[in-house]
């Protein structure tokens, strides 16, 4: 392998025989059937155990010591590289050189080209295995776990870019979350080989023409396929809807972060709102070497986490409790905020946990408003 435009049709190819023998694997989640809290070292010895249960084995990057990557061979001589969720994406690109040098038959590659993106097309905020919250959470539930392993893929960037990270959250081709693989989505087999994402019937149409002429007949009906793209796509888009002078606009991943810093989102108080629907202590936490602002919650050992992407982690490095907990959810830091818009929107996003139960309680709005505009109790306001 000599260049990185043969890698890339390299992974095409080897996509393409993935996925016709059901074999495309982009992510790994483990199981949560114990009870035990899995540290990174079970976490890596369950990953490892699956994929040699799959007919994988494992090839060492010479000269280099990793706890968190990983190399894989299949039956076939397929490689890939996967990567513990939290490792920061500039180890990752320099993980993914050492992979693409260890097949290199000519000169060595020392850097990757900035139009090029080093990614996983999966969703990392959704390498969960969550358990539901409900009304009565008990301070002992554990949410979830946010732990697992993710496939590497060199990605375009303008392509990459395009798709956001709110089209990853579905799964249509996959069951309900639980331990083991997660194969590749429709959308992420398209973004994958270069497809930008579709938006129109004319979209979908030529996506679907796309997706059967490359990987063949995947055993269902067209209409199938159609609806889970469509499904994908909406799924990614429906926070995006934002109304405007001209009625509803449906804006795209980047035009909706535009969105939120325009009307002037804090998360500082995005935070205050969650602490007083739940009666939560807002902290300054450590996680992937960044200071962020995280909710306990209650007397658990899980944090909500006030950094994109918003999950629920387990024990991250407490800092400290934030000084926010001395103000309230309807003051503002910022000059000339909107007070509740943005919030809103913000919340029926529902790309996580938290946001998902708010939307699942009844007169969640008007709740909402009076927390942001101070007409309602600031404490004990429990969903």
């Amino acid at each position: 392998m000599d260049t990185i435009e043969q890698l890339l049709e390299t992974q095409k190819q080897a996509l393409i025989e993935e996925v016709q023998a059901g074999e495309d694997r982009a992510a790994f989640i483990p199981s949560l059937d114990n009870e035990a809290v899995l540290d990174a070292t079970a976490v890596r010895d369950a990953f490892l155990q699956c994929v040699q249960q799959h007919g994988y084995r494992r090839v060492r990057i010479p000269h280099k010591s990793y706890d968190d990557v990983i190399i894989l061979m299949d039956r076939k001589g397929r490689a890939s590289i996967w990567v513990e969720r939290s490792l920061p994406q500039k180890k990752c690109r320099t993980a993914f050189r050492h992979f693409i040098n260890m097949f290199t038959d000519g000169q060595q590659i020392r850097s990757i080209d900035g139009v090029l993106h080093v990614d996983h097309a999966y969703n990392k905020a959704r390498v969960l295995n969550p358990q539901p919250l409900s009304d009565d959470t008990q301070s002992d539930t554990e949410p979830g776990i946010s732990a697992g392993y993710l496939r590497l893929f060199l990605i375009d960037e303008s392509v990459n870019t395009s798709y956001g990270s709110g089209i990853e959250t579905l799964r249509s081709r996959q069951n309900e979350q639980q331990g083991g693989f997660r194969l590749c989505t429709w959308m992420m087999l398209l973004k994958l080989t270069g497809f930008m994402p579709p938006r129109s019937d004319d979209d979908h149409a030529s996506a679907i023409a796309y997706l059967n002429g490359l990987f063949g007949d995947f055993g269902v009906k067209e209409t199938t396929i159609r609806a889970g793209v469509k499904a994908e796509f909406l799924q990614g888009a429906k926070f995006h809807v934002v109304m405007s002078q001209q009625g509803e606009t449906i804006l795209n991943d980047v035009e909706f972060r535009e969105y939120l810093h325009q009307h002037r989102f804090e998360r500082s108080r995005y935070a205050r709102l969650i602490r007083d629907l739940f009666g939560w202590t807002i902290f300054t936490v450590k996680i992937d070497g960044r200071e962020e602002l995280a909710l306990k919650l209650d007397s658990s050992e899980w944090f909500y986490l006030m950094a994109d992407p918003y999950r629920i982690v387990f024990k991250p490095d407490v800092i400290a409790t934030a000084w926010e907990n001395s103000i309230s959810a309807h003051e503002s830091i910022l000059e000339e905020t909107d007070i509740v818009a943005p919030y809103l929107k913000f919340i029926e996003a529902a790309n996580d946990d938290i946001r998902s139960h708010i939307l699942s309680c009844k007169d969640w709005k008007s709740k909402v408003c009076g927390i942001l505009t101070g007409q309602a109790p600031i404490t004990g306001c429990r969903l």
